[in-house]
């Protein structure tokens, strides 16, 4: 079974934390720095298991967490790491876990949390730890101790003679993760914690470890406070059609009290539990969907903390709940990040606070394993536009944006987003606006009903006649750009339960099924990389080592479908060989005869017919020492086979396959060129082009040299990254290796 996001902090409370020793300067925060350090982490914790006992409680011990308590940390940390409850010794400490009697709040949380993520096997376990947190909370105004002390049968409206903040909130926690697994939590439980936290919220909107006036608010307390009611607003307000105005009210003053304060180093206004802290951080930012706090992305500079401080042998610190923390933090807080939802500041862009989190909670249990989403300012910078491959708007007003946005947005698509667009209660006003947003910025491109033969609609779900459901789109020939649904999509993944999820006894509904098949669809089936590794390659610092001027050739057809694909290839080019590129000119292809551009690229969707005029142009223009490159952009028509067969009687002979021993594929006299021997085609070139592993470059030989150049496997899209599944191309390294070796040669010829 897949490992699941849950919502655990493990507070300081339960374990006496050691203060950690000096920050080091960690400069490392590459994804695979990270992944070093997660197996440095779990080796310790392996290290530490004792066989004899079949647990870890000899790792560390404390009364108020009770028995099993650092063995249940110690499995939920590794199972979030990716380790399989299967393994030897994970398998024994489940067994032990199962056995042990716990009745103190920290434990019985804790356990929960390991039945979460667990088989159906293991649900009597939880709903067992479940009706033990609804029995002792339930009556407290859903606040909890550390133990199981029972209440007074003949009394049970006893005055509560003690609670905290830290104990409350693992005991809502604990109810969490059985109301994600289907267990039933009573609404009365979330109505007291609901209404217990917002009345004890201080008036600059965070919370301190208990609810006397005096006591002072610090950063880990207020993460649990807006966590709580964060669950609070998914189990109280999933059917409305608004949020709750006072409950979203108190979340944000709460984020606002974190994003004023949050550092990466540690827990404001508290000494020490700083690796709790950070972990609640990831908490909040999974149910809010928040990447940065104070203008940081929390998880670089947390990464940045917790490396700092790892010890020689793996541990984290001076304490092995530290270490926990930490892997759980690394583990949870790189994972792909698939979707953004937009956020447009004075508008109703979140009428469904909660439609991406289950969205994304289900597409995670879906295709098992784990993705996330965030919400991004529709302001911020194209860079963190470019973190996620979707953006999800929804409104039940009138979209109305400033140029700046329109450009954001347009920016976003031409880099290879896609932005899907969801009506709130179905809004004529917000379909309408989208429809004009499409014209503006794509006056080229009809937005028009997609066809049930799209991978919406049979990807991965094979929806039939669309089971009534329609959805318009954008498309340049190669990928959509936009699309539009015209029902509200957001409130059925807001609402239903997860009741509905494949194999726990029902089918989903077809929104689900939709966007099941569309995640599969945007993200090649759901490849994606952590959130650390750079999604495009930014151009560094060299020496230039010339220039190459490169023309488009425009003619009456989709002559420019991906305008900004060669850019990313320009930076590509010039990191490893210092070579700029000029991609400026644009030029009819019936003038590139009189042409002196070194190189035109010539890329297309759709068949076309060459003129006379257009061959006789390209007849001289390769005569002259030019080098023609055409390309069918996506892979999936015969734009460029069509135009080999018209250039045929231009040569008096067939295209041939460039040969193994070309410089094309050799690079021989190319410098900072690749040796290509094999090529890596995307999965879906493979599967339905049968793509093998030879490149198929084809080229029209003129005294000897490729003077024009063929490709109708898809590169562009590749150099550019876009993921779309059904790009029938090669892989994005590939790609970028191949286009190199072209312009490379390009350019020695025009030296020569």
């Amino acid at each position: 079974m897949k490992i699941r996001s849950i919502g655990v902090f493990f507070v300081a409370a339960i374990f006496t934390i050691a203060q950690p020793f000096a920050l080091q300067q960690a400069s490392a925060q590459t994804d695979d720095e990270v992944q070093e350090s997660i197996e440095k982490l779990k080796r310790y914790l392996y290290r530490n298991y004792d066989r004899k006992a079949g647990n870890w409680e000899s790792l560390y011990e404390h009364a108020n967490g009770g028995k099993g308590a650092m063995t249940s940390m110690v499995v939920l940390a590794l199972m979030l790491s990716g380790e399989s409850a299967q393994k030897a010794e994970l398998a024994s400490a489940i067994r032990y876990l199962k056995n042990t009697k716990n009745a103190m709040t920290y434990g019985v949380s804790l356990r929960s949390h390991v039945w979460g993520q667990l088989s159906n096997e293991y649900l009597p376990e939880l709903r067992k730890e479940s009706n033990w947190l609804q029995k002792w909370g339930a009556d407290r105004n859903g606040q909890f101790d550390y133990g199981a002390r029972p209440l007074d049968p003949d009394a049970p409206d006893a005055p509560i003679q003690r609670h905290d903040h830290s104990c409350s909130h693992y005991g809502a926690l604990g109810l969490w993760e059985a109301s994600k697994r289907g267990v039933t939590v009573s609404p009365s439980f979330w109505r007291a914690a609901k209404n217990h936290w917002m009345s004890v919220q201080k008036s600059d909107g965070g919370w301190s470890y208990s609810d006397r006036p005096g006591d002072a608010p610090y950063g880990s307390m207020t993460a649990a406070g807006t966590t709580v009611l964060l669950i609070a607003q998914q189990e109280l307000n999933r059917r409305s059609i608004l949020p709750d105005p006072e409950i979203t009210r108190a979340i944000n003053r709460g984020i606002g009290w974190i994003d004023t304060r949050f550092t990466g180093y540690r827990n404001p206004l508290r000494d020490g539990q700083t690796g709790y802290y950070l972990y609640a951080i990831e908490r909040v930012a999974l149910a809010s969907g928040r990447r940065h706090f104070n203008k940081e992305d929390w998880f670089r500079v947390g990464v940045r903390y917790f490396m700092g401080v790892q010890r020689d042998d793996g541990s984290i610190g001076n304490s092995p709940v530290d270490t926990c923390f930490g892997l759980m933090f690394m583990a949870r807080g790189h994972v792909p990040v698939w979707a953004s939802k937009i956020k447009v500041t004075g508008k109703r862009w979140n009428n469904r606070p909660n439609d991406m989190y289950f969205l994304t909670d289900y597409l995670s249990e879906h295709f098992e394993d784990e993705v996330n989403w965030q919400v991004l300012d529709i302001n911020a910078p194209l860079s963190q536009w470019l973190s996620a491959p979707v953006a999800y708007m929804s409104s039940d007003q009138k979209l109305e944006l400033d140029a700046k946005q329109k450009a954001a947005i347009k920016q976003y698509i031409d880099m290879g987003g896609l932005v899907v667009f969801s009506p709130d209660n179905g809004s004529q006003p917000f379909i309408e606006s989208v429809r004009a947003l499409s014209k503006e910025l794509y006056p080229e491109f009809a937005m028009k009903p997609i066809p049930v033969e799209h991978p919406a609609f049979n990807l991965l779900y094979v929806m039939g006649d669309a089971a009534g459901q329609k959805i318009e789109g954008v498309n340049n020939g190669s990928r959509d750009l936009m699309l539009l649904a015209t029902r509200d999509w957001g409130y059925t993944w807001q609402v239903e339960r997860r009741g509905i999820m494949p194999g726990a006894g029902a089918a989903p509904s077809n929104t689900f099924k939709i966007a099941t098949n569309l995640f599969a669809y945007a993200t090649d089936r759901g490849r994606l990389s952590n959130r650390l590794v750079p999604k495009y390659e930014s151009r560094v610092t060299r020496k230039s080592a010339g220039s190459l001027k490169i023309g488009r050739a425009k003619y009456a057809g989709n002559w420019n479908p991906e305008p900004v694909a060669w850019n990313q290839l320009s930076n590509h080019v010039f990191n490893f060989t210092g070579l700029e590129m000029d991609l400026t000119e644009q030029i009819d292809l019936n003038r590139i005869g009189s042409s002196r551009l070194p190189m035109v690229y010539m890329a297309g969707t759709q068949t076309f017919e060459l003129t006379p005029t257009h061959k006789s142009a390209i007849r001289r223009y390769v005569r002259r020492g030019g080098t023609l490159f055409v390309e069918t952009v996506g892979g999936r028509s015969n734009f460029a086979r069509l135009i080999e067969k018209q250039l045929e009687p231009v040569f008096q002979s067939a295209a041939r396959l460039v040969p193994d021993d070309d410089p094309l594929l050799t690079a021989k006299g190319l410098i900072g060129g690749y040796s290509i021997r094999k090529a890596e085609y995307r999965p879906w070139a493979v599967v339905n082009l049968k793509a093998g592993r030879k490149p198929k470059l084809a080229a029209f030989y003129l005294y000897g040299r490729p003077a024009v150049i063929i490709s109708n496997e898809d590169l562009s899209m590749g150099a550019l990254g876009v993921r779309h599944w059904g790009i029938g191309g090669y892989s994005p390294q590939t790609s970028k290796r191949l286009l190199t070796n072209v312009v490379l040669w390009a350019h020695k010829q025009s030296k020569d």
